[in-house]
């Protein structure tokens, strides 16, 4: 993630405090911050998890759908669930900083970097 990413970031952190944009948080971002050995960044990610809406449960659907991306994407396993989380619970973006996903994943999701997110959102707001 470069500085510029970085500073849309918390914009778009600051949108969801405002309420002008919904954040959906996983059981797969709980786990891999549990994983996180930084503290900081640990706390820091827990609590931008706690301004989402919403929270999508691991289930065997997205398991099976995560096994597929793998397949069909060559994406790494834990990205894919990422993926197959926002699949199930229908996000409208899915913003990463991760360049393999945003080139190899061809699925549903409207996937974007951080910076095209924040030029689609002041194009529409």
């Amino acid at each position: 993630m470069n500085t510029k990413e970085g500073s849309v970031l918390f914009d778009i952190i600051r949108l969801a405090k405002e309420g002008r944009v919904q954040l959906v948080s996983s059981a797969m971002n709980e786990v891999e911050n549990a994983a996180n050995e930084i503290t900081a960044r640990k706390s820091f990610a827990a609590s931008v998890m706690h301004l989402a809406t919403t929270y999508q449960n691991l289930s065997d659907s997205i398991v099976r759908r995560a096994q597929t991306i793998v397949q069909e994407y060559r994406l790494q396993p834990l990205d894919a669930v990422h993926l197959a989380s926002a699949e199930a619970a229908q996000v409208d973006f899915f913003i990463t900083c991760d360049y393999t996903v945003l080139k190899r994943y061809q699925g549903t999701l409207h996937i974007v970097s951080p910076l095209q997110f924040k030029q689609q959102y002041e194009n529409n707001h």
